[in-house]
């Protein structure tokens, strides 16, 4: 009696627990199964299933208790045979059965499903698969957005002729897209997908500014990383390529976690920026040619037709036939200085060559001593003593109009300003600092310049600093000006009182 009672208590309890488990298996989305296999009839059906594969796929459940086929139909019929293969697979090997299917049922509805099924033995005759049918219908079609979304940006990626690449900080490797690659002109077998790939091709000295700019983005102190940089290429030579990214993803305390960016090959670009940067410095120096002849005119003639004026003014006041003869050496050398000074000016304005053309080689001391023989009346008139110790061998490559303005200008500034409580001295020398470099020094030990009060003045147009009625102000603006345009450097060295060095520096001006 008690063990009648008892087992009637179990087996309700146990249709309990079925019928609860029944109704959590219904709640989940798709549905549970058990399927059997005959080995020997080949006849398949469903021992098991949830109740919601009914209401979820029209399955008639009982029906499918005797027969699996309505199940079967179910399936596309172009994904039937795959079912099969990755079945009979399954059964062979005792494989868990993966499969992703469409499915068309009897209302019209179609989709699809992932099954996933787990077979063993029951008998030897005979398999079971227990598994569990789930409804991807919605990932399928959010997979196909995604793919079509992908197709369409790798056709613009390539329509734009644009490199890709994906660097994931936290594993420090970056997917090159094959443009990317293209551009150091290395294939995906011969690389190595690290972060490092990319940045060991950049340009050494492009590199501080390329990583700067990465970090200003990562700071978050601009939107977007933009940077400009060349890369090493297999062949040898470098490619310019303009650099674009943006972090998408961050981590919990602010960190990059993943950049995606793209590269763009602009090296034609950059050699037509260069194209123009020359022609931009052709015109420049073309400018500087009309500048510095308009200067010459202005200046240099001036002095040269008041050295003339002077000395004929001399000649009518000479009292002495010996003394007119001399100052008519003096007017030979002044009218023979005018004649090259004019042959020079001759030689710029006619010359549509680029100034780095029209240097030649010219021997330094020559074009002393012809502004000394210009300036002979001053340095008898100042009573000043010059030392030429350039010597006579030294050439340099220059502009001769330009050099003998240079000269002239250096030299007869140090005779102006002698000072009048001293024996006036000028010292005229050159070193060869280089190979190809030599410095020419005029020093005298005349008024000298406060530098302190005039310095940033000093070589400014019109600006003059001592009360000199023949003082123009354009003599060292023009020297400058001229030093400078065939790159070289001038600078001095002065104390009011004591006198002045003027060093021109000719780089690269030695043959």
């Amino acid at each position: 009696m008690f063990q009648k009672i008892n087992n009637q208590n179990l087996d309700k309890t146990s249709n309990e627990s079925q019928q609860s488990l029944e109704k959590y298996l219904n709640h989940l989305k798709g549905f549970f199964f058990d399927l059997n296999y005959n080995h020997i009839t080949k006849e398949f059906n469903f021992p098991y299933v949830s109740h919601n594969a009914m209401e979820l796929y029209d399955l008639n459940v009982p029906d499918l208790f005797k027969d699996g086929r309505s199940a079967y139909v179910s399936i596309h019929p172009e994904d039937q045979k795959l079912l099969v293969s990755k079945g009979r697979k399954s059964f062979e090997e005792l494989t868990p059965l993966k499969l992703e299917c469409r499915y068309t049922l009897k209302s019209g509805r179609s989709g699809w499903v992932k099954i996933l099924a787990t077979p063993e033995r029951s008998s030897e005759f005979s398999t079971n698969w227990i598994g569990h049918v789930s409804d991807i219908t919605d990932v399928k079609a959010t997979e196909e957005e995604y793919a079509i979304m992908k197709e369409r940006y790798e056709l613009a990626i390539k329509g734009s002729d644009l490199g890709l690449w994906d660097w994931d900080i936290e594993k420090g490797s970056v997917f090159y897209s094959d443009k990317s690659l293209s551009l150091l002109e290395k294939t995906r077998e011969s690389i190595d997908p690290h972060e490092d790939t990319w940045n060991n091709q950049v340009h050494p000295d492009d590199k501080e500014m390329y990583y700067k700019d990465i970090e200003d983005h990562f700071k978050g102190e601009v939107p977007y990383y933009f940077n400009e940089h060349r890369v090493f290429t297999t062949s040898g030579s470098y490619k310019w390529i303009q650099d674009r990214g943006k972090v998408v993803k961050w981590d919990d305390s602010g960190n990059p976690m993943r950049v995606i960016g793209t590269h763009t090959d602009v090296t034609e670009s950059k050699h037509r920026e260069q194209l123009i940067l020359e022609k931009n410095k052709l015109i420049e120096s073309h400018n500087s040619r009309l500048k510095n002849f308009a200067l010459i005119v202005s200046h240099n003639l001036i002095t040269h037709a008041g050295n003339l004026k002077n000395i004929l003014q001399l000649m009518d006041m000479a009292e002495s036939q010996e003394e007119k003869i001399e100052l008519s050496n003096y007017l030979n050398d002044v009218s023979a200085g005018l004649s090259n000074t004019i042959s020079n000016l001759n030689e710029i304005a006619t010359s549509n060559r680029n100034l780095e053309e029209t240097p030649k080689l010219l021997f330094l001391n020559d074009y002393v001593n012809d502004a000394l023989n210009n300036l002979k009346t001053q340095i008898k008139e100042k009573d000043v003593v010059v030392v030429n110790d350039i010597p006579d061998d030294i050439q340099i490559n220059y502009n001769a109009a330009y050099l003998e303005s240079i000269l002239f200008n250096l030299i007869s500034n140090a005779i102006k300003y002698s000072d009048k409580e001293r024996q006036s001295k000028v010292f005229i020398s050159a070193e060869i600092t280089s190979a190809s470099d030599i410095t020419l020094s005029v020093m005298d030990n005349g008024v000298g310049i406060d530098l302190e009060k005039y310095g940033d003045k000093l070589f400014g147009m019109y600006k003059t600093f001592h009360q000199n009625e023949d003082a123009q102000g354009l003599g060292l603006f023009m020297t400058k000006n001229q030093i400078e345009d065939m790159g070289d450097q001038i600078s001095v060295d002065s104390k009011k009182d004591e006198g002045t060095i003027f060093r021109v520096h000719f780089i690269n001006k030695l043959p």
